[in-house]
């Protein structure tokens, strides 16, 4: 897996550029590296929250909550979203819930006060991070900063078709993987409620 600078770097290759990033986290010199200071957490957030990867998916998270109304017994409970919850999947296999900022509204009643939330988490560490998803990302940062470092057409065209190539690539894939893991957990389920044959 690659670090966030080799990202950027190859993302300054995919724009036809010299790949001179060196730091983009703390006190960055050159231009190349102010502009993925700038970019690159807003830019992982996006393409997680949008792929929805596998290594981000997190699976029933238990949630305690409290009432919104201490005095009514059936009243509506409230519960604060995990720091690294970017987009909610499934709030218990229901979708009566809305969201208030970090507060989910959970309007049925709830068991013991409690949840269980599948959701999408932002990844910072790229170590966890798959090959396809770090060539997505690359192609992901050259899109959004093309214009800011070069003013080359051709670059942004190419910029604009990597990311397309690379995004369709990364969906086809991880809708396979989602598959057959979805397959495999049905068959583990059900693996003892066919009648043996002997």
């Amino acid at each position: 897996m690659k670090t966030p600078v080799e990202l950027c770097n190859d993302a300054l290759r995919i724009m036809g550029l010299r790949p001179d990033c060196t730091n983009i986290d703390n006190n960055p010199t050159s231009q190349s590296d102010k502009v993925f200071h700038a970019f690159y957490n807003q830019t992982r957030r996006k393409i997680i929250k949008l792929t929805r990867p596998r290594f981000a998916c997190v699976e029933n998270f238990k949630l305690l909550g409290t009432p919104v109304d201490p005095t009514d017994p059936n009243s509506e409970k409230q519960f604060i979203k995990p720091q690294d919850c970017l987009y909610i999947q499934k709030v218990d296999n229901t979708d009566d819930f809305t969201e208030y900022g970090r507060q989910i509204i959970v309007r049925r009643c709830v068991k013991d006060n409690a949840i269980y939330l599948n959701y999408v988490r932002d990844v910072v560490d790229t170590g966890i991070w798959t090959d396809e998803f770090d060539e997505l990302m690359a192609a992901a940062l050259a899109k959004k900063a093309v214009a800011f470092l070069t003013k080359d057409s051709t670059a942004k065209q190419v910029c604009d078709s990597e990311y397309a190539l690379q995004l369709a690539s990364f969906n086809a894939l991880n809708a396979r993987d989602t598959k057959i893991k979805k397959k495999h957990h049905y068959l583990q389920k059900n693996m003892w409620s066919f009648p043996r044959r002997y």
